[in-house]
C-alpha cells in the first residue's frame, strides 16, 4: 500500500510514500515503496502532524512486519503501533502464551491495549498427547492482566469436547473472572454457569458444543437456602442452562 500525504489530506496511489507541500509541490523529495515503511515513517516525524501519522499506520493494520518495523523507528509511534498491533490476540501454542505473558512482565501498558482474545487448545505430540491449556501455567496469569477485554473467546479443536475440569484450577478461576462485555466457549463440557451471572459487565455469552452442569454440582458448592435461582432454559440434549440476568444475551448453539 502507498499514500500520498499533503498537511490535510491521505490519498492511496501506487508510486509510494509522497510528502508535498502546502502549494502541492513536494516539500521534500520522497517516494518510498511500501517495504519502506520504517524509513518512510521517520521522515514522516519530521514533517507531519501526528494525527495523519497516526492514519498512516492505520492503513498498516494488516501488516504486522511494517507495523514492527514503524514501533522501533520513533518513541512516537511506538504506543499506537502497540495499539494496532496487540488489539487483537490468537493463543494457538504455549509459546504464545509465555511470549505475552513475558511482554506484559516488562510492558504492562501492552495489557491495555488487548481488546479482543481467543485461547485456541489444540493437541500435539510435544504436548504428549494432551491439549496444551491443560498444562500451561502462563495462560491463568496472562487472562488476569488483562482488563480492557471487549471480547474473549475459549475454545477447543478436539474432539470429544474438553472437560471442564480438566483445566488447571488456577485457569478455570481466570476464566470466569474474565472482564468482558462478549465471552463465547466452544467445544467445552462442565463448564458452570453461576459464576458468569456475578460479572457485571458481560452482556452476551455464546455456548457452541458446550454442555453445562448445574451451578451447584459444578462449582462444588450447595446453594445457599436464602439465595434465589436464576431461571434456567433446557438444550435439545437436556442439559440444564442458567439464564442470566441484567438485559444479557445468551446464545445457545448446541449439536445433536
Amino acid at each position: 500500500m502507498a499514500v500520498l500525504v499533503t498537511p490535510s489530506t491521505i490519498y492511496s496511489t501506487a508510486g509510494g510514500i509522497k510528502i508535498t507541500g502546502r502549494s502541492g509541490r513536494p516539500a521534500v523529495p520522497v517516494n518510498f515503496s511500501a517495504s519502506s515503511s520504517a524509513m518512510a515513517a521517520a521522515l514522516l516525524t519530521m514533517f507531519v502532524p501526528a494525527d495523519i501519522v497516526y492514519a498512516i499506520l492505520d492503513e498498516l493494520s494488516s501488516d504486522p512486519t511494517s507495523l514492527k518495523q514503524c514501533s522501533l523507528v520513533a518513541h512516537s509511534f511506538r504506543t499506537h503501533c502497540h495499539k494496532l498491533l496487540f488489539s487483537h490476540i490468537v493463543l494457538n501454542h504455549p509459546r504464545q502464551s509465555r511470549g505475552l505473558h513475558r511482554a506484559i512482565s516488562v510492558n504492562a501498558a501492552l495489557a491495555g491495549h488487548i481488546r479482543s482474545v481467543e485461547v485456541v487448545s489444540t493437541v500435539a505430540d510435544e504436548f504428549r498427547g494432551r491439549e496444551w491449556v491443560t498444562i500451561e501455567h502462563t495462560l491463568a496469569p496472562l487472562l488476569q492482566t488483562l482488563h480492557s477485554l471487549q471480547a474473549f473467546v475459549f475454545r477447543s479443536t478436539c474432539l470429544p469436547p474438553l472437560q471442564w475440569t480438566s483445566l488447571p484450577a488456577e485457569l478455570r478461576q481466570a476464566i470466569l473472572e474474565i472482564s468482558a462485555p462478549s465471552i463465547t466457549l466452544r467445544t467445552i463440557t462442565g463448564v458452570p454457569m453461576e459464576p458468569f451471572g456475578r460479572l457485571a459487565g458481560l452482556r452476551r455469552l455464546c455456548l457452541m458444543w458446550t454442555a453445562s452442569d448445574s451451578p451447584s454440582t459444578a462449582s462444588g458448592n450447595s446453594p445457599s437456602p436464602h439465595e434465589t435461582s436464576p431461571p434456567s432454559t433446557r438444550t435439545p440434549s437436556g442439559r440444564s442452562l442458567t439464564l442470566l440476568s441484567r438485559g444479557l444475551k445468551c446464545t445457545l448453539a448446541c449439536g445433536t
